[in-house]
């Protein structure tokens, strides 16, 4: 241990009187150093410095005597030897009080580490949960822990010093103590036992009593622990309970019990083993016992075996072991518990076998009968999704040919006209359908029809068992490449028997399977039957809502030679019954031209019965009013009264040829298209509302422009209108299509838009065009001023067969009129006085049979062309009119025709 700092300087001090001393002896100075002072300091240092303080400078004055008597050159003065002997004295006398002080200073060392040491042993008893106790002879407590203290009621172990048992329990108890103290003093050794103690909870302790000995081993005492067992013990008891139960359990159970050695094989016989699985000592001797094991589980038990084995803990394994009673491979579950030793390793195997075939083969069934039950479900619901015949059975076969076997489907139909033909109408798991059967099966002598007549199915083993009763069928098994079972079920609705379903196996399938089929066919059949009648109904009823929407909308009108008209319908291709949308055309009495589109919400033979309704309403309203929106507020009060008609659209339109204007209306319908005969396409947004009986204070109306050449076209929603799409592109689509027609005629426009639109996309809503364009401003005239450009004579001669179309013309006397009017126009165009002069066309009817036209251009004409493959025009004329004039004068050029028919 290093010196303190007083220490240091008390010891460096004491050092440097000792020094001058000796300095002062051996310079013959003796007198100079005071006769005590040698002898005093190394005393004084032994009683007020530390043990090794004291040594060191008693050694100092040691060697300092040492040094004076061996440097005195022979010096014997008394004074001198005197000083000799009283250091090397004081020396020797600091040095044993240096060995005493340091014999006392490592008592006390030695007594604070006992101290400490007691001190660390007391907390760590006292740690404990366990009561711990020390005891004299006599019994009196010498030591105790909290926890012992605690057992006997006291708050800490200096409570029970000094005291016995008697002092803190009852008698009987205390004797009993006492006695167990006793019998361990003179067994001279340990003892152990376990005892109850009588504290809330009711504790039990295992209690372990040792002997104490002096240092001659005499006993002088005893110690004592006591541990609380009281879970353990109450787990030991509820373990044994449970093997008791386990045991009476098993002697009671039909389940077989048997026993492996720890590698898992049978070390001797096994009498239960025997019993169930017939197998013999040898047989069943080791790992022979797997043989048992139904040959397709073996493997895979094997395995599991192998890792229960591996892993040493419980497992429970299912197989189909063979069962000598029933001579079959039976399901059992093998559950199988490790016994360990006292090392924790597995000595032996504990083995129960349970039958489990029963259970296993009613979960079974339920499965094959959910699995039945999922099957029809899905055809039921194929067939809520499908919209007609064709496809609701091609959509059970779909069902079936994904969730069975490889196989072929076919449904047979009977012919809804004659019920005794019959068709085959889908078919699955065939290349090319239908298409891909053997031709001309219709009179073979099949199962199908027998069925359907017998009202009764029909199962057949294999393909063996089938061509013995319908040797007719070997066309098809052969085609087809079946070998395996087939089901042929009548599709019975109960009011009629809708036609047949085959089932045909291309290979052999299991009795799993074939329980499936044979659960689900009787349902199935009522299912897809029922399902085909109720589409079959639906077909029938699309059919009379068509025919009745396409009588509606065959326009009444007859051809007006001033309006040039196409219109164009279409249902939706994904729908079967006929929609709402439906479109008019009106001639009014003071010689106007109504056109009208609408829309119906909802497709059915209701919604095509309330279109009829609204477009007969909204026809006589346009002969009563002639007003656009009028026609519309009244309509508004019409749909009110018809079931199904609120919220239709409508948009009317009004024409008038003679002053060329249009007055428009909408109901909530999509904006009417105007194209110019020159110029950018336009939507008429002005006159928009909402749709019928929407209250709305007035509709709104709006006119326009509508010089000749001029096209407008309305249309319903499903021309323009996307799924997940806005409208507007839709109209953009719209717009660019009847731009690229602007020279076509009117007559196709309708159509031709129609395919441009759905080029790209399937339709899926019905669809209603109507496409005009005015060609003449009245019916008895016609009037055109051209430029002298043969590029415009086609779109001239489409308008003049309108108009001659309008007023009567045969075809016959519409192309001789036409074919005339163009050689004039060409002519007059050719010899055109300058490359603007204008070219005029005019024809008019001359009483009830003939029409003059006339034809006048600035310029002459030559009579006699030096070409002579040219020049034939007049010639042209004269021969298809019934009277041709031309003539020249003041620089222009005037042809008259006049034409009968």
């Amino acid at each position: 241990m290093a010196l303190d700092r007083r220490e240091r300087l008390a010891a460096g001090a004491i050092v440097a009187i000792l020094v001058f001393t000796a300095m002062a002896n051996l310079l013959a100075a003796p007198e100079t150093v005071p006769p005590l002072l040698t002898v005093v300091v190394p005393v004084i240092a032994a009683a007020f410095f530390s043990a090794r303080v004291t040594a060191g400078i008693a050694i100092v004055s040691v060697v300092e005597g040492a040094l004076l008597a061996h440097f005195s050159d022979g010096r014997t003065g008394a004074a001198l030897w005197s000083r000799v002997a009283m250091t090397v004295g004081s020396g020797i006398l600091a040095i044993a009080l240096a060995e005493m002080r340091i014999r006392r200073e490592q008592e006390i060392s030695d007594a604070r580490h006992e101290l400490q040491l007691a001190g660390l042993l007391q907390a760590v008893v006292d740690s404990s949960n366990d009561p711990i106790y020390a005891k004299d002879v006599e019994g009196r407590y010498l030591a105790a822990n909290n926890a012992a203290a605690a057992s006997l009621g006291l708050s800490s172990g200096a409570e029970v010093i000094g005291r016995r048992d008697r002092d803190f329990v009852a008698g009987e108890r205390a004797e009993g103590i006492e006695a167990d103290d006793r019998e361990t003093l003179a067994s001279g050794g340990r003892l152990e036992f376990e005892e109850v103690a009588d504290v809330p909870g009711r504790r039990i302790f295992l209690t372990h009593k040792t002997v104490l000995r002096d240092a001659g081993g005499s006993p002088i005492g005893l110690s004592g622990i006591a541990k609380d067992v009281t879970v353990k013990r109450h787990a030991q008891d509820e373990l044994a309970r449970s093997e008791h139960r386990f045991r009476s359990l098993v002697e009671a159970s039909s389940d077989i019990v048997w026993r492996t050695d720890r590698t898992g094989g049978f070390a001797e016989p096994q009498g239960g083993w025997l019993e169930y699985t017939g197998q013999s000592w040898e047989e069943h001797k080791g790992l022979r016992w797997l043989d048992a094991v139904h040959p397709d589980d073996r493997e895979r038990f094997g395995d599991d075996w192998s890792s229960t084995i591996e892993a040493g803990c419980f497992n429970e394994l299912t197989a189909r072991l063979w069962n000598a009673a029933t001579g079959t491979h039976r399901v059992v579950v093998i559950r199988a518990a490790p016994v360990v030793g006292a090392d924790a390793s597995v000595i032996e195997w504990l083995c129960i076998c349970e039958d489990d075939h029963d259970a296993f083969t009613a979960e079974q069934r339920r499965l094959r009968i959910a699995d039945a039950k999922g099957l029809v479900a899905e055809v039921a619901a194929s067939g809520a999704a499908a919209s007609g015949t064709q496809q609701v059975a091609e959509g059970a076969l779909d069902v079936l040919q994904r969730e069975l076997p490889d196989h072929v489907g076919s449904v047979t139909l009977l012919d809804r006209a004659d019920p005794s033909v019959t068709r085959r109408f889908a078919v699955s798991g065939v290349a090319g359908g239908v298409a891909g059967l053997p031709a001309s099966t219709d009179q073979l002598d099949l199962p199908s029809g027998h069925v359907v007549e017998d009202r009764r199915s029909a199962e057949f083993a294999d393909v063996e068992d089938l061509l013995r009763s319908y040797p007719d069928a070997e066309v098809l098994t052969r085609a087809l490449q079946v070998s395996g079972p087939t089901f042929v079920s009548p599709l019975d609705a109960g009011p009629r028997v809708m036609g047949a379903l085959t089932l045909s196996f291309r290979e052999p399938v299991d009795d799993e399977v074939l329980d499936v089929v044979r659960l689900c066919l009787p349902e199935l059949n009522a299912v897809l039957a029922n399902n085909l009648l109720q589409a079959e109904f639906h077909e029938r009823e699309a059919e009379i809502a068509s025919t009745l929407q396409q009588s509606m909308l065959e326009l009444a009108i007859e051809d007006d030679p001033r309006l040039a008209l196409s219109v164009h319908y279409q249902a939706g291709a994904e729908q079967m019954e006929a929609g709402g949308d439906w479109y008019d055309v009106v001639a009014l009495a003071d010689g106007r031209i109504a056109l009208i589109v609408g829309d119906v919400v909802g497709r059915s033979l209701k919604a095509a019965t309330v279109m009829g309704r609204l477009r007969g309403a909204c026809r006589g309203l346009v002969l009563a009013t002639g007003d656009a929106a009028q026609v519309l507020s009244h309509l508004d009060t019409v749909a009110e009264t018809i079931e199904g008609a609120r919220y239709s659209t409508c948009c009317c339109v009004v024409l008038d040829p003679a002053e060329q204007t249009a007055t428009y209306s909408s109901a909530g319908h999509p904006p009417v298209l105007m194209l110019p005969a020159d110029g950018a396409p336009s939507f008429l947004w002005d006159a928009q509302g909402p749709p019928l009986t929407v209250p709305v204070e007035r509709r709104p109306s709006a006119t326009i422009p509508f010089p000749t050449g001029t096209r407008l076209f309305l249309y319903s929603d499903g021309l323009v209108e996307r799924r997940n799409e806005v409208i507007d592109k839709g109209l953009d689509r719209l717009a660019a299509a009847v731009v690229t027609g602007r020279e076509r005629s009117v007559d196709d426009e309708c159509d031709r838009v129609a395919t441009a639109l759905f080029e790209d996309f399937a339709q899926h809503d019905d669809v209603a065009i109507v496409c005009a364009q005015t060609v003449s401003e009245h019916a008895d005239e016609f009037h055109r001023s051209l430029p002298p450009d043969p590029a415009v004579l086609n779109k001239i001669r489409r308008d003049l067969r309108v108009w001659l179309t309008g007023n009567r013309f045969t075809p016959e006397g519409t192309n001789d009129v036409v074919l005339a009017v163009g050689e004039a126009l060409a002519n007059a165009m050719e010899h055109a006085a300058a490359p603007d002069a204008g070219v005029t066309l005019s024809l008019a009817r001359i009483g009830r049979q003939d029409v003059q036209a006339v034809v006048e251009n600035d310029g002459g004409w030559r009579e006699n062309p030096s070409d002579p493959t040219r020049g034939r025009g007049l010639a042209v004329m004269e021969a298809l009119s019934t009277s041709l004039t031309v003539d020249h004068g003041r620089g222009a050029t005037r042809v008259r025709m006049v034409f009968t028919h």
